[in-house]
């Protein structure tokens, strides 16, 4: 993938199992991507997909809260066709193309497959609500984009054309080389008060790309100030700008550019946060999609260890999100028990199904079958929803 870190919900530890819809709510279509495509043209529809995964808390707590709402299945099921993705076994094609990396993620595609837009990580339901219209008012302005242009380029000079134009296009997947270089011009004209205004931070969003240029510095350094004004998506554009350089310190394996990450992630969180984790909780962050990033497993594994024994040792959901991966990607003993202290802790904090599964994956890993089956026939036990109940059942055939 040419990215290689999405911070947004996934960083945050949020895991569990990826609960059914109940019988209300978005009209979710099943079958293949084609097939998919095919209904949405047949109706001509935007396409919104939950990408998502098995272990995903923030996706059971979509689909549990959001998806099963009157309001939000009424306007979906209006304007998109609507399809559930698991991200980590389906559609393995379209997962790549899209960049799949965090979860849950939250994609809309035009009838003919076109990314419009997307969310990394779960929304509530006015959230979910105003970025599906956010969705629709952008196909809309779309239609509108040649106008505004050709009044832009009658009167470059005008900054009242400038800004329409750049507003439509920020609220669309429209816009190029061309396009940020007029954003360019057109926000070194502003004062730093005009950054602040709605429709130049819509602007901002789209095009500003560069963490050393004046508007980038100037949003960071008032970070409380946007956020106040502009909530979630002041930590979205910061976010987006910081997995860019991020990317870049990956593929260069330069794990200076890697710490000024740290530093910038370390001031929006205090910034914005107020209940901010002390800075070494973010650092551990950007260390570990770093090493991860770069292939260097030994390294990834060490700073994931440390930040799991220093800052997460009562976070249940960490706990088993970080067991089970453990167990899907080492062999090393050390390692799996590390794993194993984790997945009994979680079962300390609260037993449920969940957790007496994940435990019982990093039993089998370790070579304890014996007590891999009792702690999977006990989450069986506990009655579990359907497709979490088919995991335990695999793991048990295994088990025999």
């Amino acid at each position: 993938m040419k990215s290689y870190v999405k911070f947004g919900y996934c960083l945050f530890g949020m895991l569990l199992f990826h609960g059914l819809l109940q019988a209300q709510g978005i009209a979710f279509i099943k079958g293949k991507w084609q097939e998919v495509l095919a209904k949405a043209q047949a109706e001509n529809k935007p396409i919104f997909v939950d990408f998502y995964a098995e272990w995903c808390g923030p996706c059971r707590f979509m689909s549990k809260n959001v998806f099963t709402d009157t309001e939000v299945a009424e306007y979906y099921n209006q304007h998109f066709i609507s399809v559930k993705i698991d991200a980590e076994k389906e559609e393995p094609e379209l997962v790549r193309a899209s960049q799949i990396e965090a979860y849950p993620s939250l994609y809309y595609f035009s009838p003919d497959g076109k990314v419009i837009n997307k969310n990394i990580g779960a929304l509530d339901k006015e959230s979910f609500i105003a970025f599906g219209k956010k969705v629709i008012t952008g196909q809309a302005l779309a239609k509108e984009i040649p106008v505004l242009k050709a009044k832009y380029n009658a009167n470059p000079n005008d900054m009242v054309a400038a800004q329409n134009y750049l507003r439509a296009l920020a609220q669309t997947d429209a816009g190029g080389v061309e396009e940020a270089a007029i954003a360019r011009q057109y926000l070194a004209k502003l004062s730093e008060a005009q950054l602040q205004e709605e429709a130049n931070w819509h602007i901002i969003q789209k095009f500003v790309t560069d963490i050393e240029s004046r508007e980038f510095k100037y949003v960071l350094h008032n970070a409380q100030l946007f956020a106040e004004k502009y909530g979630k998506s002041l930590e979205d554009f910061v976010i987006k700008q910081m997995d860019a350089y991020l990317t870049t310190a990956i593929q260069e394996k330069n794990a200076a550019k890697a710490n000024q990450v740290k530093d910038l992630y370390i001031k929006l969180m205090q910034a914005t946060n107020p209940q901010a984790r002390e800075a070494g909780f973010y650092a551990g962050i950007v260390e570990m999609f770093y090493q991860q990033g770069i292939q260097n497993e030994p390294e990834y594994l060490n700073a994931m260890i440390d930040w799991m024994e220093n800052y997460n040792l009562n976070a249940r959901d960490e706990l088993m999100r970080r067991s089970l991966e453990i167990a899907t990607r080492s062999k090393e003993t050390i390692v799996l028990q590390k794993a194993k202290e984790w997945s009994a802790k979680a079962i300390q904090l609260q037993e449920d199904a969940v957790a007496c599964y994940v435990h019982a994956v990093v039993l089998e890993q370790l070579g304890d079958k014996k007590n891999a089956k009792i702690f999977a026939e006990k989450a069986l036990q506990m009655h579990p929803e359907e497709e979490l109940t088919a995991y335990i059942q695999e793991l048990i055939e295994r088990l025999k």
